[in-house]
Order: structure tokens, then C-alpha cells, then sequence
């Protein structure tokens, strides 16, 4: 991580890591692995399960963050539920208003149930504390 480090000093990039957060349950792990069940291939299923069953609980998450990692910015959760995990550095410059088109036409291009799962997800981690222009 000191290159990492080192390397973002003098770049003057940043950091973004977003991941799974892991359920207390089962049947909460089998509810979110299973949600697109018939709309995707079988293996995607399989891939998603395992994933969430391999995820780190939100302590693990903290206790690592803060010990190895808090230089680089902070550690967010979605609220009440950690279904996801975000790392977000500083902001560095202000988006532009082409950028945030770009990604506004991606999010239109989606299928509406991926807009929908976006639209919570984003609700979920501004109510857990992350403030982004890119999750409205």
C-alpha cells in the first residue's frame, strides 16, 4: 500500500473501492444473491451468493480501514444494512456538467430495474454518509 500511496502523491489520483459488505443471515445473503434469479444466467446467481457469503462484516471492514488505510480517505456503509462497502478519497476537482451528463445517460441507458437498484442503492449510502454529485 506505500506504493499506492507514493503513487497518488504524485499523481494527485484517488481512491475508490466499493464492495460487498456480509449479511448477518443466510436467508439475507440468499434474498440479494437470488433477486435477479430470472434475469441473468444461472452462474451469475452462483457468483453473487458466493461473493456475499465471502465478504467481510462491516467491523472487519472498519478495523482494517482504520488501521492500515484511513490516510486515503474515508470508509462508508450502506445504512442499516451493509449490503455495500465504499472507500472514497478526497475530492480533488469539481465534476464537470459534461461529465455528469455522461454518466446521467448511462444511468438513462440502463434497464429500469438497474436504475431502480442504483436509485436505493445510492439513497442508502448518502443516508450511510457518502455525498457524491454522481449518486443523485
Amino acid at each position: 500500500m506505500l506504493l499506492g500511496g507514493a503513487a497518488r502523491a504524485q499523481t494527485g489520483g484517488g481512491l475508490y473501492l466499493v464492495d460487498f459488505g456480509h449479511l448477518k443471515t443466510e436467508a439475507a445473503i440468499r434474498h440479494f444473491a437470488y433477486q435477479y434469479k430470472g434475469r441473468q444466467p444461472e452462474l451469475f446467481t452462483i457468483d453473487h451468493l458466493n461473493s456475499l457469503r465471502a465478504a467481510f462484516e462491516l467491523d472487519t471492514w472498519r478495523e482494517g480501514w482504520s488501521r492500515y488505510l484511513h490516510e486515503f480517505g474515508k470508509l462508508y456503509s450502506t445504512f442499516l444494512v451493509p449490503y455495500m462497502v465504499a472507500a472514497k478519497s478526497p475530492v480533488r476537482r469539481k465534476l464537470t456538467n459534461d461529465a455528469l451528463e455522461r454518466l446521467r445517460a448511462i444511468n438513462r441507458g440502463m434497464r429500469a430495474y438497474h436504475q431502480t437498484d442504483f436509485k436505493d442503492l445510492a439513497t442508502f449510502f448518502r443516508l450511510g454518509g457518502l455525498r457524491s454529485p454522481k449518486l443523485h
